[in-house]
């Protein structure tokens, strides 16, 4: 696979990208709302034996009787909720189906601004800004590697960033969501794209053991000029929409011009 198809690949994954802790992020926000307007003193009704204890949700307080600390049943699995002097929900550890998950939330314990989970696809990292939006995910999958991806106010894609098995990739996106820039690394070789606002590579540069190349594409994504830096033979060519037409270049120090027909033929040169 080339650096240009790496690069559209991970472009069209991560335009695709989903939050996957929807369900989790709501849940501990019901769990630290919810437990602090219900609890009171009284609501623990506890089974005890000489090495148990049972009981839906337990409550740590203070010596005034203010909730510090809340670990109960929700309906979607077990909680731990942290107040802090206020009343208010600092921090929460819960198991959801989808897996377990960390969360911090704001001074007014009403939103949660960092998101630490686990699932079946791999361990990630989620961060809010003071409005909730979602802005940074740093997610390790299983399958494809680390991925860190930035999100704008508006929480769409603008940045991601990766490691393949063939190297290294950097994706920047437009405000909707086209992949514009990709930058990479593969098989020791790097290389730079821009795509057009049809994700269509427009312009792409690698540098080979040869040299640098750099290749500029039409809007139907074919070559139609192309530079090299070859230190042997650094040359200049050029293409109609189907076939090679003229090379300007130099050979052990010697200038050359060719031109080829509509079929690619050689129809004149010089020297």
């Amino acid at each position: 696979m080339t650096t240009e198809e790496r690069l559209e690949t991970l472009e069209r994954g991560l335009s695709a990208a989903k939050r996957r802790n929807k369900y989790l992020l709501i849940g501990l926000v019901v769990l630290a709302v919810g437990w602090l307007f219900t609890s009171t003193t009284g609501t623990v009704q506890a089974q005890t034996s000489e090495n148990t204890v049972r009981a839906e949700k337990f409550e740590l307080v203070d010596s005034l009787g203010n909730v510090l600390a809340v670990l109960g049943a929700a309906e979607f699995g077990p909680g731990l909720i942290l107040y802090d002097e206020n009343g208010k929900p600092r921090a929460g550890l819960a198991v959801a189906e989808s897996g377990p998950g960390l969360a911090l939330y704001n001074e007014n314990g009403t939103m949660i601004r960092a998101l630490l989970s686990a699932s079946d696809t791999g361990p990630g990292l989620e961060l809010f800004d003071e409005n909730g939006k979602f802005r940074v995910d740093l997610s390790t999958l299983n399958e494809s590697g680390p991925i860190l991806r930035l999100y704008d106010e508006n929480e769409s894609l603008r940045a991601g960033l990766t490691v393949t098995e063939s190297g290294p990739v950097l994706t920047l996106l437009d405000e909707n969501g086209k992949g514009r820039v990709g930058l990479g690394v593969s098989e020791d070789e790097p290389g730079l794209c821009l795509y057009d606002e049809d994700e269509t590579i427009r312009a792409g540069l690698r540098v080979t053991e040869s040299g640098p190349v750099l290749t500029l594409l039409d809007e139907n994504g074919k070559p139609r000029a192309a530079l090299t830096g070859f230190e042997e033979a650094p040359s200049l060519v050029l293409y109609d929409n189907r076939a090679l037409r003229a090379m300007l270049g130099l050979l052990d120090g010697e200038p050359g011009l060719c031109l080829y027909d509509e079929n690619g033929k050689l129809i004149w040169s010089a020297p």
